[in-house]
């Protein structure tokens, strides 16, 4: 009975290692555009040049402006942001 619960403490403690794996791939030639269609209905943030931060889920990806729906802290908005404005992109990774 011993062997039994530590090999299933065992297994349970190094199911995180095994189950790891990472969700974001950066290509040599990946822009920005291309990454933020890969994050389509998933919740970011982006860091725009001002150093102001929105979050909210990706909804729509265009050649020049992104829309994120749901902001954070104000659930009934939605914001239209130039691609141009946005110095980094925020995704949870796990």
């Amino acid at each position: 009975m011993k062997h039994l619960i530590l090999s299933i403490l065992l297994i349970t403690a190094s199911a995180p290692v095994f189950a790891a794996k990472p969700q974001l791939l950066i290509q040599q030639d990946l822009t920005l555009n291309q990454l933020l269609k890969g994050q389509a209905d998933k919740r970011v943030g982006l860091i725009l040049q001002n150093g102001q931060e929105l979050s909210g889920i990706l909804k729509e990806v265009g050649d020049q402006v992104v829309r994120l729906h749901q902001l954070s802290g104000r659930e009934y908005f939605d914001a239209v942001i130039r691609l141009d404005q946005v110095t980094a992109v925020v995704i949870r990774n796990n």
